[in-house]
């Protein structure tokens, strides 16, 4: 949806029309020629380098849209194939954890673990709500702690230990058998 927006956003840049365009780019040139009228080679090769590289704000739009189009697309299909591969792997199955943002570079991961700052993703499933419970009762319970290694009190080493101990001696099993009764 991010790129969806940002497309829709550069489609609707407003741009001059031709003709003031053109007027602009024909003062552009008559200053390269006043500027260099001595020097001819220099002229030439600033004059060329102007025309080769110029475009209409409508032409820049375009590739602008065109290369977020492109992006979307490009980041889509390698989520897609990252999604295919843990498919082959079999890993479906088994906690997704993913980076965020959307990133399209190759050298990111799609999937990482928590030490590599992926995130877990969470989907609701249907199926595993029972609907004969009352619905005061949870069926479900979200888990968050975090922790600053930079923080003055309990940062560094300190934080480590407490993090370590949350982590190997919190009865999670307990309020996992809390769920559903």
């Amino acid at each position: 949806h991010f790129y969806d927006e940002q497309i829709k956003f550069a489609k609707q840049m407003p741009v001059r029309s031709l003709e003031v365009q053109e007027a602009e780019k024909k003062k552009s040139l008559d200053k390269i020629e006043e500027d260099y009228k001595n020097d001819t080679y220099q002229r030439d090769a600033i004059r060329k380098n102007f025309l080769d590289t110029y475009k209409t704000e409508q032409q820049r739009r375009d590739e602008t849209v065109n290369n977020m189009i492109k992006m979307k697309e490009d980041g889509i299909k390698r989520y897609e194939a990252a999604l295919e591969k843990s498919k082959a792997d079999k890993l479906l199955d088994t906690p997704a954890e993913v980076l965020q943002p959307f990133s399209v570079e190759e050298n990111i991961p799609v999937f990482a673990s928590g030490v590599e700052g992926g995130k877990m993703l969470i989907t609701e499933n249907p199926a595993y709500f029972r609907k004969d419970l009352p619905k005061y009762i949870p069926q479900f319970m979200v888990l968050y702690w975090e922790w600053v290694s930079d923080a003055p009190m309990y940062g560094g080493e300190q934080g480590a230990y407490y993090r370590k101990m949350i982590e190997q001696n919190f009865p999670i099993e307990k309020l996992q058998a809390m769920i559903d009764k």
